[in-house]
Parts: C-alpha cells; sequence; structure tokens
C-alpha cells in the first residue's frame, strides 16, 4: 500500500482518467539524465520516477506503473462489480483504490537510475508475460478464498454473515481485476471459472445486503421509537419489532420516576439506548440520554410527556447526520 501522498495522486490521476505515462519524462527535468528515445517496446510496461532519495524515485517510478495498468482496467473492474443505487461514488473510489493496490507488479525490474540536480531517477518496467503469470495465479487464489468464505458462511450467524459480505464485496474487485486483465493480456484465457465464482459471491451478497434489526421499548418509553425509526431508515438499516432473522437488536431502557407534591407532578426519566449483537450479546454502542424531568401542575402523564419530548430532542442531537454518521455512532457501521 502507497504511503503518504501517493494514494492521493494516484488517485486524482486515476479519476482524471489518465492512461500511459504522464506527458514527456523531461517535465520531471530527467531528460538529460535517463534516455528515454529507446523504441517501444509492446511487450513490456515502462515508467519513470523522481525523488530526493534512490528509495523514493522508485517508490514514485512503481505507482506510476501502477497507474499506468490500472488505468485502462478500473472502468472494467466496476462493471464487473455491478455497482448499484447511490452507492456508486463511494464504492467507485474504493474500486480504484483496491484495483490500484492490487496490480501484481512483483517481477518489476528497476532499469535506468541516474542523479542530476539533487534529483534521483528511475526507470522501471514489467514483462506483460510476467503480470499474466502472478494474475494467473493469484486469479486462483481468489477464487478459492471465496469459496472459502461461502463455505464457512454457511455456518455463520446472521451479523457475522453480514460482516462477510463486507470481505466478499473486496474479493470481488480482486477477482474482477485479475480477470480483466487476463482478458487483455493473456492468450486463450476463459474467464467462465471466475464468473460462476463470482455469481455465487453476488447472490450470496445480494441475500445479506441489510443488517437486521430487532426494536424494542418499554410501553412508556415507546414515544423515543419514531425518531429512532427515522434514523435507521435515514441510515438504510431494516428494522423492526421482533424482525425474524435479526442480527442486532436496540433496547430502549428507561422506567418513569414519579413525584407530586402540592398539586406539582414530577417525572424523571434517565434513558439509554443500548445496541448489541444478537448471537454473541455483545455491545456495540450505548447512547446515554441522560436524566430528563418533566413537571407538570395537570397531570402525571402530561409531566411524562414533558420529560419524554426532551429525551425525543436528544435523541435527535445523538443521531443526526448522513447514513456513514448514523451507523457509526450506533455501532453497526
Amino acid at each position: 500500500m502507497f504511503k503518504t501522498i501517493f494514494p492521493f495522486l494516484l488517485m486524482l490521476a486515476l479519476l482524471g482518467g489518465c492512461q500511459g505515462v504522464p506527458k514527456s519524462f523531461d517535465v520531471l527535468g530527467g531528460g538529460d539524465c535517463l534516455d528515454t528515445s529507446q523504441p517501444v517496446d509492446h511487450s513490456r510496461f515502462v515508467a519513470y520516477g523522481s525523488g530526493s532519495s534512490l528509495e523514493r524515485a522508485t517508490s514514485s517510478a512503481q505507482a506510476s506503473l501502477a497507474q499506468q495498468i490500472s488505468s485502462t482496467v478500473s472502468s472494467e473492474v466496476k462493471s464487473a462489480v455491478r455497482l448499484k443505487g447511490d452507492d456508486v461514488t463511494e464504492e467507485g473510489s474504493v474500486v480504484i483504490r483496491l484495483v490500484s493496490e492490487n496490480i501484481p507488479l512483483d517481477q518489476h525490474r528497476v532499469g535506468q537510475t541516474c542523479y542530476s540536480g539533487g534529483t534521483h531517477y528511475v526507470e522501471v518496467s514489467l514483462e506483460k508475460t510476467a503480470l499474466v503469470r502472478n494474475s494467473q495465479i493469484r486469479l486462483k487464489n481468489q477464487q478459492r478464498a471465496i469459496e472459502q468464505n461461502l463455505k464457512q458462511a454457511s455456518r455463520k450467524s446472521n451479523y457475522e454473515r453480514y460482516l462477510i459480505r463486507e470481505q466478499l464485496q473486496q474479493q470481488l474487485v480482486k477477482l474482477a481485476l485479475f480477470d480483466v486483465l487476463l482478458q487483455q493480456y493473456g492468450d486463450g484465457h476463459n474467464s467462465q471459472p471466475a464468473r460462476a465464482v463470482a455469481a455465487k459471491a453476488h447472490a450470496f451478497i445480494d441475500s445479506n445486503s441489510h443488517l437486521r434489526i430487532n426494536v424494542s421499548a418499554p410501553k412508556d418509553m415507546r414515544p423515543l421509537l419514531s425518531p429512532l425509526e427515522n434514523a435507521l431508515r435515514r441510515a438504510e438499516l431494516d428494522y423492526g419489532p421482533g424482525k425474524r432473522h435479526a442480527a442486532a437488536e436496540i433496547k430502549i431502557k428507561g422506567r418513569p420516576q414519579y413525584q407530586s407534591a402540592n398539586g406539582r407532578h414530577v417525572t424523571h426519566i434517565d434513558a439509554v439506548i443500548e445496541v448489541r449483537r444478537i448471537d454473541t450479546g455483545e455491545l456495540l454502542a450505548s447512547l446515554r440520554l441522560g436524566k430528563k424531568t418533566g413537571t407538570s401542575s395537570v397531570s402525571r402523564s402530561k409531566s411524562l410527556e414533558i420529560a419524554l419530548k426532551k429525551h425525543v430532542q436528544s435523541l435527535k442531537r445523538k443521531l443526526h447526520g448522513n447514513k456513514a454518521a448514523i451507523r457509526k455512532t450506533l455501532g453497526v457501521s
């Protein structure tokens, strides 16, 4: 995984649709240092890099090499993993990152190196036959990994199956990457085995695409269900009372304490919302709404209503924001 500034620069380049080596290497100031006039060799990829040290220059050249290859396959990989709905932008950026990180550069070679004006320059290359061999090995490994994941998932709880779905999504990107590379650069490649494995993974993801949540509250605390359910809808979480096959449970806890004196009714409620896994009972999140007090000269039920309204406002503040923010607060991101 590239460190510091590389992921950002590489992402910009990929999103911009760069093809091949960016501009001429003369722009880097290495034109009088490295020989870039060699005839084009279609049997290999060539990239250049520069840096304050030989190591940094080599890393820069490797990043350019990955960019050169991934920029030609990213769109096909995104199509192969079937991006859907509102998550296209978010998932699309994840796909591009995974593609750039998993380009098989293992057998790249460092060619020319030189030093000029306080800067190191490096040329690296990768034979297309080496890219094909590595892609074949990794494709088979990825197919086995997905099949093993699916086999183990059949014995897992609903919550664990939901988590496995996230792993499979990343594995599918890698599977599609190696398959696309072999389609482009390998002779006589058969995509059918990879597509069959991918179809099984997609079926599993589709059937486990929602985290099913059981929501419950004591009778006196039920006014808090409305803001909670609104937040769950914004977070695109599947919920309901006694939800069949639920993977997690959200409980609203609290018991009103009543006092009456001199014609005034006072109600105190200390409320908390707990989110737990159903399979293990693990506490995923605890939202303490604090102690709220309602006072009324009309009736005890009115004082309860006032205290609950304060809790509703507190809950809305805690569960604000977009889908990702709400899921993070509930511990189910």
